[in-house]
């Protein structure tokens, strides 16, 4: 797909994702009696410091319930400061219990869609309701020259990525206030390492953590590069342990979060700070060879028509 009929096609939808969220934004504040859940809606960011505007996009097989108890934790986690909900909603076939059948397809989209765009290929429209309600918290934080902190929880890595690989093609001033303003943090990452590990040359800081528990992160997280089969990796992660992969990088985590509460209230490394100090100004030349090299595709693709 060119970047024109792209930007044809997911332009609109996100102005209108926009307006929608500021409705609800001015509704709350004029009203402060609504209905709470109403108010939780409210998603997108007032506050001038980052702590405050901290986003959090679930996973799959997450009711709204189940969705709002990992949102606690990881509010808990980091220090009790508010975290705001952009609901993954699952897709439901029969119940909630097999509802997570019902999101496989959409994450196979979601990642099709994520690896196109990070290689410089746009392979079609953005289908998933929650990466777009994401780019336009991305929009309206841009937009407010506000600070954003990103938590994404296993099909939530893929959300807020393809989120942030879009607004940089969507609005190709966005790379600086990315790196200026946005702190990422991954958990349960099904985005290969090839990919993954250059996250950080387009946001201001970035930290990504895999659970050995979970096969899923762990045969499609630990890819280290695009070309690996899915067989051999499985086959290797029964005999070896993932740690040999990210020991030599103190920045990935290896074994920090619980299935069903995400984050481990003990793990030593995800810092509980990781939404408070204040974002530093990242230089826009300031990229290592190999960070400037993985930009290119993306940086490409946003030129091109």
């Amino acid at each position: 797909m060119k970047k024109s009929d792209f930007i044809k096609l997911t332009k609109p939808r996100v102005e209108q994702s926009v307006e929608h969220l500021k409705n609800i934004e001015k509704s709350v504040q004029e009203n402060p009696d609504l209905p709470p859940m109403l108010k939780k809606l409210d998603v997108l960011p007032r506050g001038k410091h980052i702590e405050e505007n901290v986003i959090y996009v679930n996973g799959v097989g997450n009711d709204y319930t189940a969705a709002e108890k990992n949102r606690d934790h990881v509010q808990k986690y980091f220090s009790g400061h508010s975290v705001k909900l952009i609901h993954n909603a699952t897709k439901k076939i029969i119940d909630d219990r097999i509802g997570i059948v019902g999101d496989l397809p959409e994450c196979v989209a979601d990642y099709t869609w994520g690896i196109g765009a990070a290689t410089g290929k746009i392979t079609g429209p953005i289908l998933n309701p929650a990466t777009i309600s994401s780019i336009a918290v991305f929009t309206v934080a841009k937009e407010r020259n506000l600070p954003l902190g990103i938590v994404g929880s296993s099909q939530g890595t893929l959300i807020t990525f393809n989120a942030i690989l879009a607004l940089t093609i969507l609005e190709t001033n966005s790379i600086e206030y990315l790196r200026e303003c946005v702190r990422v943090c991954h958990t349960g990452v099904v985005i290969p390492q090839q990919i993954r590990i250059r996250i950080d040359s387009l946001v201001n800081k970035y930290v990504d953590c895999v659970n050995k528990k979970d096969p899923v992160a762990n045969i499609i997280g630990l890819t280290p590069n695009l070309n690996n089969s899915l067989i051999p990796l499985v086959l290797a992660n029964l005999k070896f342990h993932y740690v040999p992969y990210y020991l030599p990088v103190s920045n990935h985590v290896f074994d920090y979060y619980r299935r069903e509460t995400d984050l481990d209230e003990h793990e030593p490394y995800v810092k509980k700070d990781f939404f408070v100090n204040p974002p530093l100004q990242k230089n826009p030349n300031d990229t290592n060879q190999s960070s400037k090299k993985w930009l290119e595709p993306i940086l490409s693709t946003m030129m091109s028509g």
